[in-house]
This record gives structure tokens, sequence and C-alpha cells, in this order.
């Protein structure tokens, strides 16, 4: 990492190596006011600044101060909504390597699960209702999984795709922005003993106990009221077999037969230049032979 100096003429110098600068230097963060040229020098550094006011924030000569004092490297990527002293300031206290990908929001501005809980037969496929992010940066995208037979697939395993589109409206439009395949290992079928009540953690099951850190799959009769739970002990001995999920269930879950290898994905991706964005789950494993699942999206934007 350079260090970035500040001739007292208001030019800048730099150094790949931890040296004293020359005496007609300042070094950044030196406890010294800055000359007035620093506004022209600060715009001109290579950085890839997105402000909403940049104006305004090289007109504020004490944030400017702070944020020229944070400066340590060629090259910045940040991302600010705003242009006031106390961003600059957290900005500063952020940067600490040679690429910062710094990114302050106005707050979550959507969160929505365009794709609720879905049984998906074997060969078929589910699409979530689009979610309009005309005003969004930047989207999280959870994709829950689960399978609902201890059949494996072969060949592919269930495929699911992040799509965007550019227009407002219209079903010609959608692209693949980011996919992924799920596991295809076959999943154990757990048959648990006795109705399991809200807040339970240990759940008594038969002779085929989930190993620590499988996820499972609570399959509800009320499809909404299924839910997903990561296994964190077991007991194995023989007429005692249970297992003890993190957190207490959410909702009640009758005796039944449940599947492990579950999966949990979380996806970030940048959508400033996007309309729309969709979830695909695509279970037609092609080439080979699908298995029906149950999956589920939601999503969390910000500006």
């Amino acid at each position: 990492m350079g260090i970035l100096w500040f001739l007292k003429t208001g030019e800048a110098g730099s150094s790949d190596s931890i040296q004293d600068p020359p005496p007609e230097y300042w070094q950044v963060g030196e406890d010294r006011p800055l000359p007035v040229d620093v506004k022209a020098m600060v715009t001109n550094v290579d950085l890839d600044l997105e402000i909403a006011d940049f104006t305004a924030a090289i007109d504020n000569a004490a944030a400017m101060v702070e944020l020229a004092a944070a400066i340590n490297s060629n090259r910045m990527d940040v991302t600010l909504t705003s242009a006031a002293e106390a961003a600059l300031a957290e900005l500063a206290a952020a940067i600490n390597s040679d690429m910062v990908d710094v990114k302050q929001f106005v707050g979550k501005t959507i969160q929505a699960e365009p794709l609720a809980v879905t049984a998906v037969a074997a060969g078929g496929q589910a699409v979530s209702t689009p979610v309009n992010v005309a005003s969004e940066r930047v989207i999280q995208v959870f994709i829950d999984h689960a399978r609902d037979s201890a059949t494996a697939p072969t060949v592919a395993g269930t495929e699911y795709r992040i799509e965007a589109a550019q227009t407002a409206a219209g079903n010609d439009t959608w692209r693949t922005i980011y996919s992924f395949n799920c596991d295809l290992a076959a999943p154990s079928a757990i048959v648990t003993d006795a109705l399991e009540a809200v807040g339970q953690t240990v759940i008594e099951c038969g002779a085929t106990v989930p190993a620590i850190g499988d996820l499972i799959f609570f399959k509800n009769a009320t499809l909404a009221n299924s839910e997903w739970s990561r296994v964190v002990d077991r007991v194995t001995t023989g007429g005692s077999e249970s297992f003890t999920v993190l957190d207490g269930l959410t909702n009640a879950q009758a005796a039944g037969t449940y599947y492990n290898k579950a999966e949990q994905f979380v996806v970030k991706l940048d959508i400033a230049t996007v309309t729309r964005i969709r979830v695909v789950a695509n279970n037609t494993a092609p080439g080979g032979v699908a298995q029906p699942i149950v999956c589920r999206a939601a999503c969390i934007t910000g500006r």
C-alpha cells in the first residue's frame, strides 16, 4: 500500500515504501491544515466516487480534510448517497486496503418474498413475482431449497436463476444475471416420533438420525408453515434417537417423514442498471431425472 503525501503548495506525491516524507511534504493524517488547493488535487486523484452532491462535498472544507486524510491508495471504489461530513468521516474510518468497496445506504428499501414456500414437481419450474428495482442500487437474494424425496436427482441438481429485465413490463426481456445448481447427493428420510410444539429444539426420531450440520426441512401440511432448521446435536442410542436444532421451531410440526440435504443461498448483486428482478427455480434436470423439491425466495434491496 502506497503512502500519499501533500506538498505544501497543494501538489501530491506518493511512495510505495514506508519511509519519512521529504521535509517539504506533510504526510496525510498529520495534524496540520491542508492547503486550499487540496480540493482540486482530491478531485484529480484516481477515485471512483458516486456522490449525490459532490460539489457540496468539496465545498465542505472540514469534510474534505477527513476525506483527504483517509486516502491511502491510488484507487478506491466508493459509493455514497450523502455528501454530508458524517458520511465522509465514516468513509475515512473504513478505508484500510488498496481496493476499498464501501457502500452507505439510505436504508433497506424493499423487503419482499417474491416466491413464497412452493412445492415444485420433478420436471417442473417455479417463477417468482417480479420485483421492481428501478430505484434500487443493490439487492441481496435469499434462496431456500429443500428435497422432497429420498431419491437423488441425476445429472444435474435443481438450477436457480436470478434474472433481470431492463423494461418495466413484458415477458421477452428477461436475462439470467446469476445462476447455480444444487447438490445431487441423496437425502435421508428422517421419521419423527410425535407432534413437535412451537419452540421445540429436541426432535425425537427413528433409527435414521441427521448429521450435525445438516439442514433439515420440515414440510408442513400448511405449506406456508414449513421451515428449514439446522442440526446442532444428535443422539444415536438405540431407542432414544433424537436430534437437536439450533433454533426452536417457529411452527408446530407433526410426526412425519422429513428430509435433510436442504440448502440455503444468499446472493448479493449490483442492480443499479436494471429495472426488474425475478427468481426462477428450474427443476427439470436436463439430460437426467429430477425429483420433487420445495423452495422459497426472498430479497432485500438498498439505495
